[in-house]
């Protein structure tokens, strides 16, 4: 019997370490660019990371001689909105396709200003995977083109400028991503204006039923 009972929990050990050895493996496999692969179409709906195009306003209206009524004029207004549609149509007859840049690099997370705006211990956190980021290895589907920042230009606004009559969204620049079990975190510096605006997100994900999604988004910085 008692034979039976070491043989019984023997199996049971081996197979509760066969589990944590695939979770381990299945960690060690998995790249930086699968997750943001696997999280991308939540930060696009919690983030609005897509191309947006504001509507001019109309123009002033028409005063009477006195100031004391008014019409509007339509015919300007009429002008300026046919012109923003033609617009509209050549950008999208050159590419339907939202244009995202990255650059060439992971960017550094700030775990030390981080841990005072969160309530995660990030010092028990670490890298999943320490390869060179390549944009070849993401895929964010038919309705994006992906670029690197090219290094010629040394202002946004001559990137900006490059792509005006493309769906171009911004630059994008994500970290590595940073795991303890089943939480993660990563940063992304998302650059979407031609004058050097831009915001910084930590992006806390977690695995569940072994897939990664979004639990929280901490706004670390914004100019």
């Amino acid at each position: 019997m008692w034979k039976n009972i070491a043989f019984l929990f023997i199996i049971i050990v081996s197979l509760f370490s066969c589990n944590s050895e695939n979770e381990k493996s299945e960690i060690v496999n998995i790249s930086n660019e699968d997750i943001i692969n696997e999280i991308f179409p939540e930060l696009v709906d919690s983030l609005q990371i897509k191309w947006v195009v504001i509507q001019p306003p109309p123009p002033p209206p028409i005063y009477n001689a006195d100031s004391s009524a008014f019409v509007a004029d339509t015919i300007l207004e009429n002008y300026i909105t046919n012109r923003h549609d033609k617009y509209i149509r050549k950008v999208d007859s050159i590419d339907s396709r939202e244009y995202i840049a990255f650059r060439r690099n992971f960017t550094e997370i700030d775990f030390e200003n981080l841990n005072n705006k969160s309530k995660y211990n990030f010092s028990s956190f670490t890298p999943i995977d320490y390869s060179d980021f390549s944009v070849e290895r993401l895929d964010f589907g038919k309705g994006y083109n992906l670029h690197y920042k090219p290094t010629i230009y040394n202002d946004y606004s001559d990137f900006f400028k490059h792509y005006k009559n493309h769906k171009f969204i911004g630059i994008l620049s994500f970290s590595r991503v940073f795991t303890n079990n089943n939480i993660g975190a990563l940063q992304l510096d998302f650059y979407y204006s031609p004058i050097n605006s831009y915001s910084i997100f930590i992006i806390i994900i977690e695995k569940t039923n072994g897939k990664w999604g979004i639990k929280e988004i901490i706004k670390n910085w914004a100019t």
